[in-house]
């Protein structure tokens, strides 16, 4: 079999091992692809570590309690650590306090310094890992690994119920703290304040929010009948240590402090009533439940608990602007339907901002839309035959072009109300008329920016709200009378034809330069460069060779009739008269 197709099959087996639950180890490949294995599993050691909850990421390696003695003279730790691949594993202590004897299954380990912080290499399986501190005096504190969540702690034999743990990792040891915290025993002690948030979706949502304040020493607890009934969890949001089983229990790690817990579920079913069940303690009696609706779906009536202020319970600031109520055990939340949809939604409230490329041959233009804004009256949105859509990304992700039978119109289907969308599109055909919009649909607000190729200038863009710096929107009234009457003045003098060159050449300088002050650089060269003399029969004469000014200028020559042939420089957008010229 060829390299490259072993590999591919290799590739799609273990694809497809990882997709269904029962995945396929590296043992149950055929034997032909087994040269391949390693190759295929490269930078993915950790394919069968545990996923977080409602994250993408895996975790390899999960610590139970941390068991510390210490005393003035020596410390010990133990702790077990389940390991799912080859992972470095974080001890307590620092390069301050490095720890000391570390085993792991009673057989010696090596200790390595990563960032500051020792560490050992463990294998795939549960290991026990020990060690000793050794110090002259007992440390003011201790670090620990942020990933422990359960300490037990003992210093001079007699043990601390609350151990005082920083932010930063730090387990303060302070004798003063300890022997206090020894001599005064505290209960063990737990409220609780439920809130939850009704959103009328399609399904229905319900987000419980668990406030608690713990006293006491570190322990677990176990909620009972957080859920409502037939709702399924789909997000939980803790700082404590969590989890929620099948059976709807939640258990917590808890320890001293004010804690809130955030459990979001939904309904597979098309509610019109809820009801609050007695739970047992420490489950509060009375919830507070705040009503979101959403008229675009449906109208609704609450009906059955005590309306209540928000603004004067301890709902999170978030909830204080919805309608609250008073729940108690055995209440029923209904809801009565007013109307089902909303017969005349607002319009469409979409914005156009567009950037627009001129091909170096002239023949087309590239398009990037970016649409923004809400949609309330459509799901479609589509563009007009002449534009051909090439590359269409909502909300960062791409999606199908299609084109409805009998149309031929290509759009994408929009399932959201926000809208985020960048479209790349080309336009061929005349390139002096472009479409304003080219969406088969009404927009707000419109904006555009044309970027055009080396050797493009833009003469002129009618159409537009804004008028850009173009070179026709450059001139005002009173610079076309000042060349016409020059045009007209130098045709007297020379003739009809040079009128019409001197009237062009005016204009192509006028491009970087205001026509006005042209015109008068231009007249007074002129003047200064032709003598008239007096007499009967009047003859001009003009110089042979005008002397220049000295300036840091470019030197630009004119042509003229044979009988005035001058000679000007061109200083900014001014022209300096000769040096031998006379006014």
């Amino acid at each position: 079999m060829h390299p490259i197709y072993a590999a591919l099959c290799l590739a799609m087996v273990l694809l497809c091992s990882v997709t269904h639950a029962a995945s396929l180890s590296p043992e149950a490949v055929p034997e032909p692809l087994q040269p391949w294995v390693d190759w295929v599993l490269h930078d993915h050691e950790d394919r069968n570590c545990p996923l977080l909850y409602n994250a993408d990421k895996r975790r390899c390696t999960w610590p139970t309690r941390l068991e510390l003695s210490l005393d003035d003279r020596l410390g010990e730790f133990n702790q077990l650590w389940r390991v799912y691949a080859d992972s470095w594993v974080i001890l307590p202590g620092d390069n301050v306090v490095w720890p000391q004897d570390i085993q792991v299954n009673d057989a010696p380990a090596l200790v390595t310094n990563r960032q500051g912080h020792p560490a050992v290499m463990l294998e795939p399986g549960i290991h026990h890992i020990s060690g000793t501190f050794r110090w002259d005096r007992l440390p003011e504190s201790l670090t620990i690994p942020p990933d422990i969540g359960l300490v037990t702690l003992s210093v001079h034999d007699r043990a601390i119920d609350f151990p005082d743990i920083d932010s930063d990792g730090r387990l303060w040891l302070r004798e003063r703290d300890v022997e206090r915290k020894g001599e005064h025993s505290v209960d063990d002690r737990l409220e609780l304040q439920v809130f939850r948030h009704l959103v009328d979706d399609n399904p229905i949502q319900l987000i419980t929010r668990i406030d608690l304040e713990i006293a006491g020493t570190q322990r677990e607890v176990v909620l009972t009948k957080v859920l409502l009934e037939e709702f399924i969890p789909i997000e939980l949001s803790s700082r404590l240590p969590a989890r929620l089983d099948l059976q709807g229990r939640l258990y917590l790690q808890v320890r001293p402090g004010r804690w809130s817990v955030e459990l979001t579920a939904r309904h597979p079913q098309y509610l019109m009533r809820l009801t609050l069940n007695e739970a047992p303690p420490p489950w509060p009696d009375e919830e507070v439940w705040v009503f979101d609706a959403r008229p675009q779906l449906r109208l609704v009536e609450v009906k059955g608990p005590v309306a209540v202020d928000p603004r004067q319970t301890n709902l999170p600031k978030a909830w204080q602007n919805l309608p609250a109520y008073l729940m108690q055990s055995g209440d029923t939340l209904k809801l009565e339907v007013v109307r089902r949809g909303d017969p005349d939604p607002e319009p469409d409230h979409l914005k156009l901002k567009r950037t627009i490329w001129l091909d170096f041959s002239g023949q087309g233009y590239t398009f990037q839309d970016r649409i923004t804004g809400s949609m309330t009256r459509g799901w479609r949105l589509e563009v007009n035959p002449q534009i051909e859509l090439g590359r269409v990304v909502i909300d960062g992700e791409p999606q199908f072009i299609t084109t409805l039978p009998g149309q031929d119109k290509s759009g994408v289907e929009v399932r959201r109300g926000a809208i985020d969308l960048i479209a790349d599109s080309r336009y061929v055909g005349e390139i002096d008329t472009l479409p304003a919009v080219g969406w088969d649909h009404d927009f707000k607000q419109l904006s555009a920016t044309l970027n055009l190729p080396p050797g493009w200038k833009l003469f002129s863009v009618l159409g537009v709200d804004n008028v850009p710096d173009t070179w026709l929107q450059r001139w005002s009234l009173l610079d076309l009378f000042l060349v016409l009457i020059s045009a007209i003045a130098v045709a007297r003098l020379w003739g009809w034809a040079w009128g019409v060159l001197a009237g062009r050449k005016i204009s192509l300088k006028s491009t970087r330069t205001p026509p006005a002050a042209e015109l008068r650089s231009l007249a007074r060269s002129t003047s200064s460069s032709v003598t008239c003399a007096r007499g009967p029969k009047r003859a001009c004469t003009t110089p042979r060779q005008a002397t220049p000014a000295r300036t840091k200028s470019r030197k630009v020559s004119t042509s003229m009739p044979s009988r005035a042939r001058v000679a000007m420089n061109c200083s900014g957008s001014r022209l300096a008269r000769p040096a031998n010229s006379a006014m």
